[in-house]
């Protein structure tokens, strides 16, 4: 082991070399991954909802369409009309539906249901909500449906610069350098770039898995970089040698930042085995990325170290201190019992647990929605010879709407 950390420090700068052009190769591979935007495609094959999808897929040869619901706030009485002819010449577009009852427009928003005849993961579909997101950018506008769902990210792009600032600010502060959070972010982004680009080797990845794997990656691999670091600044205490440092840094922090990856590593792969499929796309990419983090705090992070050891030398600062004895004390005085009040919290947690509610649908709350009441389709299937049973339950739901 000492010969193979010897040779990582001895030939970083080729090592650092080569990871920059995988980083160039894997964001070019990134682009062609394709994206899966359609999760009723990881349901179980025994699911109700599957099978029936599987059987109207088969039977009924339905046309491809779909929708994009656009809201516009403080349009001009004679504009809404203008809006709609507009929309209904843009290329892609079937038909538009709008009129100027109240289901349309209602406290200072209007409403346009654009239609489109072809799927939402189409060229078609997708050229039709960037004109139309173009065209209406100077406006106060919200969308939502099927195209808009395509097009739009899981997670916005605030929320990624939101939670990479916060990263980066905790690590600032918590850091003995200015310079070190910044090092680390690099290692880690690196690792984050070759996640994405072997992506290619799967068929797909869910639009879920391609939109927060990144973050979590980040989360779940910064401690490496940590622990590295700190081991590297006790070797300086020992000889000024920085680059003897770093091999005995790299040769004594490489178990127990290896174990501490395996465990998350397994604990990942567990949720190949959920019946629901996103969580096996979620886990192997998830793993695999963390893997990824692990190669490149072992091959990227020392090399970027021992280049900027004199800017962290020259940027040193006091980081905080915590004085733990008095929760060491504490802990220490309900030790007897410490067990019987975690049985507690287990057992209420237990029966608190029946009282979370879960989402069956994949559709978010919007804007639109809070505005307009948006319908959620149902079909049915059925056999020819029930149609007089499915008749009658029908009308009996028509019943059971109106005296609401």
């Amino acid at each position: 082991m000492k010969k193979i950390t010897d040779f990582i420090i001895n030939k970083r700068y080729f090592i650092l070399f080569l990871f920059g052009v995988l980083s160039i190769v894997s964001i070019h591979f990134s682009k062609q991954v394709k994206v899966n935007y359609d999760l009723a495609q990881y349901l179980p094959d025994t699911s109700e909802t599957r099978i029936g999808m599987d059987i109207m897929e088969e039977a009924i040869d339905a046309p491809e369409s779909s929708f994009l619901n656009l809201m516009l706030k403080n349009l001009k009485t004679e504009e809404k009309q203008d809006v709609k002819k507009y929309l209904e010449k843009v290329e892609g577009v079937s038909s538009v539906d709008y009129d100027d009852t109240e289901k349309f427009n209602k406290a200072g928003n209007t409403l346009y249901i654009v239609n489109v005849e072809a799927d939402e993961e189409s060229e078609i579909a997708t050229k039709v909500y960037e004109e139309i997101t173009k065209h209406f950018a100077d406006y106060e506008i919200h969308t939502s449906g099927p195209i808009s769902d395509r097009n739009n990210p899981v997670l916005p792009t605030w929320i990624v610069v939101l939670a990479i600032f916060c990263a980066l600010l905790i690590l600032i502060v918590m850091s003995e350098s200015y310079v070190e959070p910044f090092l680390f972010l690099s290692a880690i982004l690196v690792g984050v770039i070759l996640n994405k680009g072997t992506n290619i080797w799967f068929p797909s990845v869910s639009n879920i898995t391609n939109s927060i794997v990144a973050i979590l990656q980040l989360a779940l691999s910064m401690d490496y970089s940590i622990m590295l670091m700190n081991r590297y600044n006790q070797e300086k205490e020992k000889t000024k040698d920085k680059t003897k440092a770093m091999k005995e840094a790299l040769y004594h922090a490489f178990s127990s930042i290896v174990s501490s990856s395996i465990t998350t590593i397994v604990g990942l792969l567990c949720l190949v085995f959920m019946s629901f499929t996103i969580g096996r796309d979620l886990g192997l990419v998830l793993a695999k990325g963390v893997l990824f983090s692990l190669v490149s705090i072992f091959l990227v992070l020392p090399a970027l170290i021992l280049i900027f050891d004199t800017a962290i030398h020259k940027t040193k600062k006091k980081s905080p201190a915590f004085n733990l004895e008095k929760l060491g004390k504490f802990s220490y005085f309900i030790r007897p019992i410490s067990i019987f009040l975690f049985m507690g919290f287990f057992a209420t947690s237990f029966f608190l647990k029946g009282n979370l509610g879960i989402l069956y649908t994949d559709s978010e709350a919007n804007e639109v929605s809070e505005v307009f009441t948006e319908n959620n389709q149902m079909a049915i299937i059925y056999k020819n010879e029930e149609e007089e049973k499915i008749a009658k339950l029908l009308r009996k739901f028509g019943k059971s709407r109106k005296s609401r």
